[in-house]
């Protein structure tokens, strides 16, 4: 019988009495309200300010715009709609409407995001694993993954996807928990999820493999099989017919090995050398804009140290210390040593199989924004290393709200350099775009700009660039502000 304490509110003169239950609901809702603030609030630096940057001015600017879309782009043409084709529903439909109003779709995004955490920590919880407050600040809030989860052409494939895995694993724990309606919205929602990202793709298979196991509902598999297969055969049948069907090559089994080690090289390069990069230096160039920023800056910080309060607050409530195991709630569940190894494992095997894609498809290319997939492993090893030394909730939510600040101030840094580069980008081609209005001429003729910015935390891959790197980028930026698809910069020798 759940336990009742009296609360504070009167009811005809006399105390009302609450369960425990109904504390542990409201500190849930406190604790979901501000982690989608904060998640908002990582963006909030500049005042929601957002430039497009890279593929947005094709995505959003340009392909919503276009008279004929289905046969010029979607269709025929680069035939973008046969690889990713959820993603790209989505580009056309919903994210281009908001072209002129970028910053919104920010924001959308970033609500999300922090939807998204919460649910990957109850679904860690429902499967018997507590986990600490210190698991959301590392899947959200680290530096590292800020690219997949402020770039809106990526964040729009990586939270969106990650988003819906998360619901179609509570779905199926639903079904497995005895609730057979939910059989038909796992299907449904692990199906659109399939529609995103590879990376999703292969990280979802793993995840619900380990909740069928662990749930021995093997009919639960049916819907992700058939699920793979309609995928598979959809990028099959049409993989002649997108620009993108390099995501389905497939490597020989013997250039497997190699492939695979160039791949855990880039992990490691992300990780240690550009990873470290972007703590150290990111901290400090954050802290110095912040300071730097006068009452802005102060305001900032303050509106920052009253969220992180209110994580530490809310995460650190002994009513959210329980966990459910074997259908009982309890207050305390014995985490040795072997309970620990397997957490761990299973956040290793996490990590690891959302970067699957690129070594069989020998794309070397790793970005930032892959880490997003693979932070959800990543947040649950370094997570269960922290539950097995700190045992305390209320100094675990303490703790993980001084690392949140920390990460609050490096996330400055990032959105730095892409606010900055983003508009120096745009300001370049609006000036193009605006020659074009004026003559109507399709060839436009510029000096190649020369944007040398050395001031970012780390450049790596297409980590904070420059469309005027090329010709043909810059004639992208300039045709998604103009929504002309014909328009050609050539740059003067």
């Amino acid at each position: 019988m759940p336990k009742i304490i009296n609360d504070t509110s009167k009811e005809n003169g006399s105390p009302r009495p609450v369960s425990s239950e109904q504390k542990r609901r409201r500190t849930e809702i406190g604790l979901f309200c501000t982690v989608i603030l904060l998640h908002v609030f990582k963006f909030s630096f500049f005042g929601f300010e957002y430039f497009p940057y890279l593929d947005d001015y094709v995505q959003y600017g340009l392909y919503p715009y276009l008279p004929n879309l289905w046969s010029e782009v979607l269709l025929g043409g680069p035939g973008i709609m046969f690889s990713r084709p959820a993603a790209v529903f989505f580009d056309t439909f919903i994210w281009g409407n908001f072209w002129n109003c970028l910053w919104a779709a920010m924001i959308i995004i970033a609500v999300v995001g922090g939807i998204t955490a919460v649910l990957f920590r109850r679904f860690f919880e429902r499967m018997d694993i507590s986990v600490s407050p210190l698991f959301i600040v590392l899947f959200l809030f680290t530096p590292l993954s800020f690219e997949g989860t402020y770039w809106i052409s990526a964040s729009s494939r990586v939270v969106v996807s990650l988003f819906f895995l998360a619901a179609s694993l509570h779905a199926l724990l639903d079904y497995c928990e005895g609730k057979p309606r939910a059989f038909a919205a796992f299907a449904v929602i692990n199906l659109i999820s399939y529609g995103f990202y590879e990376q999703t793709i292969v990280l979802s298979f793993f995840m619900i493999v380990y909740v069928v196991v662990s749930k021995k509902k093997w009919k639960a598999l049916l819907p992700m099989v058939v699920n793979l297969a309609l995928i598979a055969s959809y990028y099959i049948l049409f993989i002649g017919e997108s620009n993108n069907n390099g995501r389905m090559n497939v490597v020989s089994l013997g250039a497997l090995p190699a492939f695979s080690l160039t791949v855990l090289k880039e992990i490691y390069t992300i990780f240690v050398t550009q990873g470290g990069k972007i703590f150290t230096r990111g901290f400090e160039r954050g802290f110095e804009m912040i300071i730097g920023n006068g009452a802005s800056g102060a305001v900032w910080g303050g509106v920052g140290v009253l969220l992180c309060a209110s994580y530490a607050f809310f995460s650190g409530l002994k009513s959210l210390d329980k966990i459910r195991l074997n259908g009982l709630e309890m207050n305390k569940v014995r985490y040795d040593l072997k309970r620990f190894g397997l957490e761990f494992l299973l956040a290793a095997l996490l990590f690891f199989v959302p970067f699957i894609p690129f070594a069989l498809s020998g794309n070397q290319w790793l970005n930032f924004r892959n880490l997003v997939p693979a932070s959800v492993g990543l947040a649950l090893a370094i997570d269960a290393v922290f539950r097995l030394i700190v045992r305390n909730r209320r100094v675990q939510g303490i703790f993980s709200a001084a690392v949140l600040a920390l990460f609050l101030v490096m996330n400055v840094s990032e959105l730095a350099d892409y606010h900055q580069i983003a508009e120096t980008d745009y300001n370049l081609a609006l000036e193009l775009a605006e020659e074009y209005q004026r003559t109507g001429e399709e060839t436009l003729y510029c000096e190649k700009p020369y944007i040398d910015y050395e001031a970012q935390n780390a450049a790596y891959h297409d980590h904070v660039v420059s469309q005027s790197d090329s010709g043909w980028g810059f004639s992208c930026t300039v045709r998604g502000i103009t929504h002309k698809k014909n328009i050609v910069v050539e740059f003067l020798e």
